[in-house]
């Protein structure tokens, strides 16, 4: 009957008069059992180095859990469905709002990596971030995040650490307007520099993948056919003769069709624009809304806009 796990294998040393194999052979085999079993350690074990006492012995001095390498719940769901407990320690960095930055030591960019969803603790509320950056230089893991509409950091310690790749984990904001930049720009009108990019509005967004739209209602008049109003996003504020939007984050308004029937003013198009493209940001910036009526035409206007930008991660 086998000992272990109760108790560690104590046979004692063959002779060749118990055994036709070599002696040797035997004992060797058998010495390897007893440095097996002592590694795996007896139940409730009192030896350090074996796995059983480091599997049931988690408090601080224990040197896997001080390490955070092995603790019982760090494999399993916490109360809140679709979290798992992190138990290295986050330090607050800086703060550029809605973006933060946290440190660890070590590396953790196997674990917390971009478009994964953090549950903290400080201050004694909860909090909920995007993880938008995670990169590691040696001793130091950096981690960005984003706070959304609702949530800040500040330098204060941070507790109860829990990470997530659902869709949906428990309690968190699942609202897109909560991760959702928005800017409404005045209505525009221009009738005097036609042919020139001209800044009707911005946004800024942090780092991460965004997708980045805007609504409004667009209306171009001409006497010529053909004649145009470009708007949309670009990376710069127009100068006073320079001037481009961004593939694939514009729209165009056109004349197709005109029929002289005396009114100087020209017949004139609207209808009501929308785009949404995704952009990727590694450093926060602002991007710019611009618009141009192309020359030949008498005027163009964007009325109602709108413009957004919702951190592209589910």
């Amino acid at each position: 009957m086998a000992d272990f796990p109760t108790s560690i294998y104590t046979q004692t040393d063959l002779t060749c008069a118990d055994v036709r194999l070599p002696k040797d052979i035997v004992n060797s085999l058998k010495d390897e059992v007893i440095a097996l079993e002592t590694k795996v350690g007896k139940d409730s074990s009192a030896v350090t180095t074996s796995f059983d006492y480091k599997l049931n012995n988690t408090a601080s001095g224990n040197a896997l859990s001080a390490t955070n390498k092995i603790v019982d719940t760090d494999f399993t769901d916490t109360a809140d469905v679709g979290w798992l407990n992190f138990t290295p320690t986050l330090t607050y960095s800086s703060a550029d709002s809605p973006q933060f930055v946290v440190t660890i030591a070590d590396d953790y960019t196997s674990t917390l990596r971009e478009g994964g969803k953090l549950e903290l603790v400080q201050s004694a509320t909860t909090k909920y971030f995007r993880i938008v950056k995670c990169t590691y230089s040696a001793p130091t893991t950096t981690v960005v995040l984003n706070g959304g509409t609702d949530y800040t950091l500040a330098a204060a310690t941070i507790t109860d650490v829990r990470y997530s790749y659902e869709t949906a984990p428990e309690n968190w904001p699942l609202d897109d307007a909560k991760w959702t930049v928005t800017a409404s720009p005045s209505d525009y009108l221009d009738q005097t520099s036609l042919g020139t990019y001209k800044n009707v509005g911005e946004i800024t967004l942090g780092i991460g993948t965004w997708s980045l739209g805007f609504k409004c209602l667009s209306m171009v008049q001409s006497i010529t056919n053909g004649r145009s109003m470009f708007y949309g996003y670009d990376t710069a504020s127009p100068s006073t003769t320079t001037g481009t939007v961004l593939e694939p984050f514009f729209a165009e308004t056109e004349v197709t069709t005109y029929d002289n029937t005396g009114d100087v003013t020209g017949m004139g198009i609207a209808h009501t624009s929308q785009l949404q493209n995704l952009i990727t940001i590694t450093t926060k910036r602002t991007i710019y809304f611009n618009a141009n009526v192309e020359s030949g035409a008498v005027r163009g206007r964007l009325r109602n806009i709108k413009l957004f930008a919702t951190l592209n991660y589910k």
